[in-house]
């Protein structure tokens, strides 16, 4: 069974990866800004902002069976919606059609949502390197996974 299963950095007396649920970054470390964390079946591990030194310590330790999928915060606000998502379990096409980051064992793969302005199969970012997937390539990565 995965260690990353729902809700799994809610528990404060539990820290997987050093992570704590709502978090804080700051400065040049600071990657992410209020994220939502889920997992490879598309359930809500937490939540926080992300940094460099998370997401080296996150690929580091993820078993190779195991993804840690990173959302925007807009993604992962659920209030007001018409038709609102399982909060805690939207799912597997939600969660591949929102990603922003994909981190596996000892990869980091970046979701062009436009944001990336890049062509290339490879993106800097924050001193980290990402390979870049296409929406579809991301749906495709977490199901294979």
């Amino acid at each position: 069974m995965s260690r990353l299963h729902k809700q799994v950095f809610e528990n404060r007396w539990f820290s997987l990866f050093g992570l704590n649920p709502g978090q804080m970054r700051f400065g040049d470390d600071k990657i992410g800004h209020n994220n939502g964390w889920f997992n490879k079946i598309g359930e809500r591990l937490g939540c926080g902002d992300l940094g460099v030194k998370d997401f080296k310590e996150i690929t580091t330790k993820l078993n190779n069976d195991e993804l840690f999928i990173v959302l925007s915060e807009a993604s992962t606000n659920f209030l007001n919606r018409p038709e609102p998502e399982d909060v805690l379990a939207p799912g597997v096409e939600y969660v591949a059609r929102h990603s922003l980051f994909i981190i596996a064992r000892n990869q980091l793969y970046a979701v062009d949502q436009g944001f990336l302005k890049t062509s290339k199969k490879t993106a800097s970012i924050s001193g980290l390197r990402f390979k870049v997937l296409s929406l579809q390539e991301a749906k495709e990565l977490i199901i294979a996974t």
